[in-house]
């Protein structure tokens, strides 16, 4: 799997000349993290034994986290905003 998503960002980055990010990690959401992480055009893995560290995230710092994603880490993870 990891070797297809570093293959899609190459073939992204290559044929549109595009940037692209990837997460991946448990679920949806923490993948949606992780791929807030290391943009432009990286790629980062959120493994299960590291998704607590999440939940004490100081999000407020980073401007790269749209409203969407701000609420549900205030929902899900009781960050605070």
């Amino acid at each position: 799997m990891f070797q297809l998503l570093i293959k899609t960002l190459k073939n992204t980055k290559d044929r549109l000349e595009l940037n692209a990010s990837a997460g991946i990690s448990v679920n949806k959401f923490y993948a949606k993290l992780a791929s807030h992480i290391n943009k432009p055009n990286g790629q980062k893995t959120i493994p299960p034994e590291e998704v607590l560290a999440f939940e004490n995230l100081d999000i407020r710092s980073s401007i790269s986290f749209n409203t969407i994603l701000l609420l549900k880490m205030h929902l899900y993870l009781s960050v605070s905003l």
